[in-house]
């Protein structure tokens, strides 16, 4: 295998860093978009939940074309829809026209996300294949990290248009280093697929399980960090400190999605970690209701997050192995196609259960949903 394998990644990386930047840019600055547009927190809301609706419509088809067209064509198009509506969200003067600028640029993130096992699958051998998946993951928690950290520091100190304008031409230069750096392996071509073929993929014993995984991983993620200073400040953190603290838990899990995977592939297998991963991360959020303070809430949430997120990468990866390189951007389609409906619906969820019961249930139930994803897991074949 050609060393320029790793070129190839730390240019996919840097586009799913992009893509996570474009989904989070206008969170963490919620009163400032309210004011410069004159609207309230359920309309600046949407600007984020666009992101995970695009994504359900569309998550299938480009799932499709990227097993037909290869992953470099597809994050090219993924790339240049960050880059040219990511750019005009700096120019739109009303609420309405940076709605539909950022619904634009969330087109481009099924392109990206779909695209990594065919990535992997084209350009690794199998025993590296977890660690650049992990690796390739990694790009989407140091996005939302950078995201979180840079839009209020950036727009702070050089202006909400100037901000927007930052990150648009960040995205143009990730567009032109794909364009010159992120090549198809030797003997990539474009496929036909019978339709049928695709049908049978999506009904893949495997690909069914771990898109069921999926809906619970990923939508216990998403609404656990949408919901983190509510639950946090249950545990004597204030607004101010439930953020930083929150870090701990991407952290986390950007190191777990490297030593993971990377064990994962030395040993061979990738069921028995992720028993390891769902076993522990159901403990660790049953004793996160009972930790106090940021110094042990903050450790165990690193700890969390290092078996928690690192199970992503592993289920990714054993999605594409079960049906092979030629679908496997079929197979991942499917399991963020349900990880988003999971985010919608646990959203909503966990929100409608914090006001009956507290926040802490809301950690009761990802502990119990963790157990059903072991039990899911069990039933895997490798």
């Amino acid at each position: 295998m050609s060393s320029y394998r790793w070129v190839v990644l730390a240019v996919y990386i840097l586009a799913g860093i992009v893509s996570q930047v474009m989904w989070i840019t206008f969170s963490p600055i919620l009163p400032i978009v309210e004011e410069i547009y004159g609207v309230g927190d359920a309309e600046v809301g949407l600007l984020s939940a666009v992101f995970p609706i695009v994504f359900i419509v569309l998550a299938l088809p480009v799932g499709y074309y990227v097993d037909r067209r290869g992953f470099r064509k597809a994050v090219l198009i993924g790339s240049a829809f960050f880059a040219v509506f990511g750019l005009l969200r700096a120019f739109a003067t009303t609420f309405e026209a940076l709605l539909v600028f950022q619904t634009l640029t969330a087109v481009g993130q099924p392109f990206i996300f779909n695209s990594i096992s065919k990535l992997v699958k084209s350009w690794f051998p199998i025993e590296e294949a977890g660690l650049a998946t992990g690796l390739g993951s990694i790009s989407l928690f140091i996005g939302t990290i950078a995201g979180l950290s840079l839009t209020p520091a950036l727009t702070v100190s050089t202006g909400f248009e100037s901000m927007l304008l930052t990150y648009g031409a960040f995205a143009f230069i990730v567009l032109i280093l794909f364009y010159l750096l992120g090549k198809e392996a030797e003997g990539g071509f474009e496929e036909e697929h019978k339709l049928r073929e695709y049908l049978n993929v999506l009904k893949n014993r495997n690909v069914l399980i771990l898109s069921l995984i999926a809906f619970v991983g990923v939508g216990i993620f998403t609404a656990y960090l949408t919901w983190v200073e509510p639950v946090l400040e249950e545990h004597g953190l204030d607004v101010e400190t439930a953020g930083l603290t929150a870090s701990a838990f991407l952290l986390g899990g950007i190191f777990g999605s490297i030593v993971i995977p990377a064990l994962s592939d030395k040993a061979g297998k990738r069921k028995p970690f992720l028993y390891l991963c769902f076993i522990l991360s159901a403990i660790l959020f049953y004793a996160h209701t009972a930790v106090i303070g940021m110094g042990m809430v903050a450790a165990v949430l690193f700890i969390l997050g290092f078996f928690f997120i690192s199970s992503l990468p592993l289920a990714l990866d054993l999605s594409a192995t079960s049906v092979g390189e030629k679908f496997a951007g079929t197979a991942n389609s499917s399991l963020w196609l349900f990880s988003q409906v999971g985010s919608v619906v646990l959203i909503v969820g966990f929100e409608s259960m914090a006001r009956v019961a507290g926040w802490d249930s809301t950690l009761i139930l990802s502990a119990a949903l963790l157990v059903v994803s072991f039990l899911l897991a069990m039933l895997l074949k490798e």
